[in-house]
């Protein structure tokens, strides 16, 4: 008798999560709003979250997986910059990156960690970046790190355009980008949520 009531106990409480679980699964929170369901474009795995806002004037769109875009209202896919994230397999640590041309910043639990520039490097060739009108800043294919790294990224928070230059594997030339720094402060402020985010 006491197991037929246990038994019927478990069935409600699992009826009731069933009728609960659609009303929750169907909105939460990606970063600063309520984020909505949406259709995988693939058409192939499951649904995702997105959420579309503004801050500061930023237009921003992010999925679940911590991918995402920056840049003014309307801008293209070039025009943007760029979100991913990827977790260590060993140590369960995130590593967030926003991209935009050939510039990358490299967000870690610390803060800015790393600015590199290309990938694919030609053997023996440096990168450049050039922040506005400002004098060439030049280092080895692994980029600026730790204190360098913080004190371009201020840089680039007051900036209006940054100009890449460096050779990729096989051309031993320069490949040149310059694109507008619009949106990077907002783009590492939700780097710094993701990297801890659950």
């Amino acid at each position: 008798m006491r197991s037929n009531r246990i038994g019927m106990l478990l069935l409600v409480l699992f009826a009731a999560a069933i009728v609960v679980a659609p009303a929750t699964a169907t909105a939460r929170t990606l970063w600063r709003v309520e984020s909505k369901k949406v259709k995988n474009p693939t058409g192939r795995g499951p649904d995702d979250y997105r959420e579309q806002g503004t801050l500061n004037g930023v237009a921003y769109d992010l999925f679940q997986d911590r991918s995402g875009g920056f840049g003014k209202p309307g801008a293209d896919y070039f025009d943007q910059w760029h979100t991913s994230c990827r977790e260590d397999l060993m140590n369960d640590t995130r590593t967030c990156i926003g991209t935009k041309g050939d510039l990358s910043i490299v967000v870690r639990r610390s803060g800015v960690e790393a600015i590199l520039v290309g990938s694919q490097h030609y053997p023996g060739t440096n990168v450049m970046l050039r922040i506005d009108d400002t004098p060439p800043l030049s280092a080895d294919p692994t980029g600026w790190s730790d204190a360098e790294a913080i004190r371009i990224y201020d840089g680039l928070k007051k900036a209006q355009t940054v100009a890449t230059r460096y050779s990729e594997w096989p051309y031993p030339g320069p490949k040149d980008k310059k694109v507008t720094a619009f949106g990077v402060a907002e783009m590492v402020e939700y780097l710094k949520f993701a990297v801890t985010d659950k």
